[in-house]
């Protein structure tokens, strides 16, 4: 068996591109930001997202679409809740920390050959 690494770094990097937009995101939505720089910031989000998009693009010539949107999705879930646990001091019941568990899991068989 053969694990598509090439495939796990696309997502992970699409995950911290997503990481960067939802945190500024939450920020943004509790009022962690002042007006103006709140604003700015949005732009900041707008923009890492275009840049996302590309690097999806460019994952395409190595994955198919199916495999890379649930590797990314799952990554991107995995890093964002554990910024919402460091960062924003979110809490989990065991049931959902097992959830994330399952989903790394998840990223794990989706790629192997």
């Amino acid at each position: 068996m053969k694990v598509a690494w090439l495939t796990i770094a696309f997502g992970i990097i699409l995950a911290i591109f997503d990481s960067i937009s939802l945190s500024i995101f939450k920020a943004k939505a509790i009022g962690l930001f002042s007006k103006y720089i709140g604003y700015m910031m949005l732009g900041f989000a707008f923009s890492v997202s275009f840049i996302q998009a590309y690097i999806f693009y460019r994952s395409m010539f190595y994955e198919k679409l199916a495999i890379m949107n649930l590797v990314w999705d799952l990554s991107s879930d995995i890093i964002v809740t554990l910024i919402g646990i460091i960062i924003f001091t979110e809490k989990l019941s065991l049931i959902k920390i097992g959830g994330v568990g399952l989903s790394m899991i998840s990223i794990l068989l989706l790629n192997i050959n």
